[in-house]
């Protein structure tokens, strides 16, 4: 029989009215305590790493880690006030607030800090092309969220993305620590350079999705695909420049660049020739 009439619900009558009543004042509740809830969503992500966190507002800790230390203060600090000076307009005010020029402080303060970070990170021995490109590509699509955001009158939607996007910080840490469980191959030391890269892509991918950046995640990925070519192309180019050159000492104070094609090469140029022959002499 071909009919398009829908049967009766299972729950109709009183008790499908009482749960229809439910649901709406569920939903209702929601909505009206939106603020709140989002703020104690934003608390339970940020809570438990924000002592860890905070221990590197010790000078002697950030050093020794190879960190400058007031970038690093200016980082640990303005990004949590960003976030939290957001929630708690948004509580007070009941609607995406616009962004103000105390944010535009907080928000330069934070990605200038950010660059200036990542540009000391880029030199370490365990950042490899997508662990850096990651971080890069990241604090690139910040700074062009906000920025967006700003030029277009100060756009509430563009700004909750940006503030959005720094629960990034939380997602980092939240998807390191579950990795290895789901793998316990990426518990050794030996695998911490892919337990690294997996984290910051699959973070940033959970990032761009909760701020709900238009076609965040493939975008994202596109930029550090962008970013690891680009960068790579760039390291072959500035290897024939001598390295007074003003070009190649700027870009390698920017970061921009694979320093690991640049280390890798350096080596190989000074390992010792062996002479054509009986290939047993080598030339010191």
């Amino acid at each position: 029989m071909n009919s398009t009439t829908i049967p009766p619900s299972a729950i109709s009558g009183p008790v499908g009215l009482q749960m229809q009543r439910l649901a709406h004042t569920l939903q209702s509740g929601l909505s009206r305590y939106r603020p709140e809830l989002e703020t104690l969503f934003v608390l339970a992500m940020y809570s438990p790493f924000l002592v860890q966190t905070f221990s590197y507002s010790s000078p002697k800790l950030t050093r020794a880690r190879g960190f400058p230390y007031l970038p690093m203060i200016a980082h640990i600090f303005s990004g949590p006030l960003y976030v939290l000076r957001y929630h708690a307009r948004y509580a007070a005010l009941r609607v995406w607030p616009k962004p103000d020029p105390t944010d535009l402080v907080l928000f330069s303060l934070f990605n200038l800090s950010s660059f200036l970070l990542e540009v000391r990170r880029s030199r370490s021995s365990y950042s490899t092309a997508i662990i850096r490109s990651g971080f890069q590509a990241a604090i690139l699509m910040h700074a062009v969220v906000f920025a967006a955001s700003w030029l277009r009158g100060q756009d509430p939607v563009l700004f909750r993305a940006s503030v959005k996007f720094l629960n990034w910080f939380a997602w980092f840490r939240i998807t390191e620590r579950t990795l290895p469980v789901i793998d316990p191959r990426l518990r050794k030391m030996a695998n911490f350079g892919t337990k690294f890269e997996l984290t910051s892509a699959l973070s940033a991918s959970l990032a761009v999705w909760e701020a709900g950046v238009p076609a965040g995640v493939p975008v994202i990925f596109g930029m550090i695909a962008t970013t690891v070519v680009c960068e790579r192309v760039l390291a072959k180019i500035l290897m024939h420049y001598s390295d007074d050159n003003p070009l190649k000492r700027l870009v390698f104070a920017s970061g921009y660049v694979d320093f690991n094609y640049i280390k890798e090469h350096e080596s190989q140029s000074t390992v010792p020739e062996v002479e054509q022959g009986d290939g047993t002499k080598v030339e010191l």
